[in-house]
C-alpha cells in the first residue's frame, strides 16, 4: 500500500464522519424551523382568539360566562396589557449629602489632620 493510498483511505473516512455530522446538522435546521413556524402559527391563533373573544364580548357576552363556558378548553383568556401605575416621572437617584468635617487637628510633624465623617 502506497502512501497515497493511506491518504485517500484516512480522508475518505474524514468524509465519511463529516457526512455524518453535515446530515445531523441539516436535521437538526430542519426542527429549527418547525419550532420557528409552530410558535408564529400560534401567536397568530392566539391573535385570533383574542379578537374573537373582544367580539364575543362586544356581543353583550360577559367575561365570566365566558370563562365559564370555555373553562374546559383549557385556554386562558386573553388578558390586556395592563399600563403602569406611574406618572411616567423616573425617579431621581438621591443627592449625596457633602461630608461634614468633624475635626481638624494636628500632627506632631505640623501636617493637619481632617476627619470627615459623611452622614
Amino acid at each position: 500500500m502506497s502512501d497515497d493510498d493511506t491518504a485517500t483511505t484516512y480522508e475518505a473516512r474524514l468524509r465519511d464522519l463529516l457526512e455524518h455530522r453535515m446530515e445531523s446538522g441539516r436535521v437538526l435546521a430542519e426542527r429549527a424551523e418547525q419550532v420557528a413556524a409552530a410558535k408564529a402559527a400560534l401567536e397568530e391563533a392566539e391573535r385570533e382568539y383574542a379578537t374573537a373573544f373582544s367580539d364575543a364580548l362586544a356581543a353583550g357576552w360577559t367575561e365570566a360566562e365566558l370563562r365559564k363556558v370555555f373553562k374546559s378548553l383549557g385556554v386562558p383568556v386573553p388578558t390586556r396589557p395592563r399600563r403602569s401605575k406611574s406618572t411616567g416621572v423616573k425617579a431621581q437617584p438621591p443627592v449625596p449629602k457633602p461630608p461634614v468635617v468633624t475635626a481638624l487637628a494636628r500632627r506632631h510633624d505640623d501636617t493637619e489632620v481632617i476627619d470627615v465623617i459623611t452622614a
